[in-house]
């Protein structure tokens, strides 16, 4: 594959902040995002910042599509990843 060609371009957008909303141009990705209660916000039903870079980091590695949690819902616990 030639390093001229372009082969797919991400665009995703996040407003609000820390207590906003991630999204991604095509809509698949649309998340919530909260303060966890760790670090004295409300928790519950949402996602952070800190969570998102981990599953990128997850899917960098060889192998991280089995492992990446974000992108095939198979939870890294599983693989013994913490």
């Amino acid at each position: 594959m030639s390093l001229e060609k372009v082969v797919y371009t991400a665009k995703a957008k996040a407003t609000g902040g820390r207590d906003g909303r991630a999204t991604s141009s095509d809509g698949v990705l649309d998340v919530k995002l909260g303060v966890p209660k760790e670090m004295g916000g409300m928790g519950g039903e949402v996602t952070n910042p800190e969570q998102l870079f981990g599953c990128r980091l997850l899917c960098l590695f060889p192998g991280g599509d089995e492992i990446c949690g974000c992108t095939r819902q198979i939870y890294a616990a599983k693989r013994g990843l913490h």
